[in-house]
C-alpha cells in the first residue's frame, strides 16, 4: 500500500512539473512572436548590404541585394520611397530578415531625390 501511494505521488509530481515546463515553453514562444511582430526581436538571419552609390527604390526589386528580406516589407519600402521621392544613401546596412518595414526605415539613411 505504501509503495503504491509513493508511486502515485511521484507520478503526480512528474505530471505537474511537465505541465509547468510546457506552459513556460509556450509563453516564451508567444513572447518572442509578439516581440518579433513589433519589430523588436528578429527571428531571422542578419545580413549585410553595401550600397555603393545613392540608389532609388529599384535597389529593393527582386534579384538584388535585399532578396533575403521579406518581399512584402520590400514592397512597402518601394512604395514609401516612391511616395516620398527618396533615395537610399550610400553605406553599409545590417538588416535582419525579420525586420518590419517600420524597423527598416529606422535602419536606412535616405535623402530626397534630386
Amino acid at each position: 500500500m505504501i509503495k503504491s501511494k509513493s508511486k502515485y505521488i511521484l507520478l503526480s509530481i512528474i505530471v505537474v512539473v511537465l505541465m509547468i515546463v510546457i506552459v513556460l515553453i509556450l509563453e516564451n514562444h508567444n513572447y518572442k512572436k509578439e516581440l518579433s511582430n513589433k519589430g523588436l526581436v528578429g527571428l531571422g538571419k542578419t545580413f549585410t548590404v553595401e550600397v555603393l552609390e545613392d540608389s532609388n527604390y529599384e535597389v529593393f526589386n527582386e534579384g538584388g541585394q535585399f532578396d533575403m528580406w521579406d518581399g512584402e516589407e520590400r514592397s512597402e519600402m518601394i512604395i514609401y520611397m516612391k511616395e516620398n521621392d527618396l533615395v537610399l544613401k550610400t553605406g553599409i546596412y545590417n538588416i535582419n530578415q525579420a525586420f518590419t518595414f517600420e524597423r527598416a526605415v529606422e535602419e536606412f539613411s535616405f535623402v530626397k531625390n534630386e
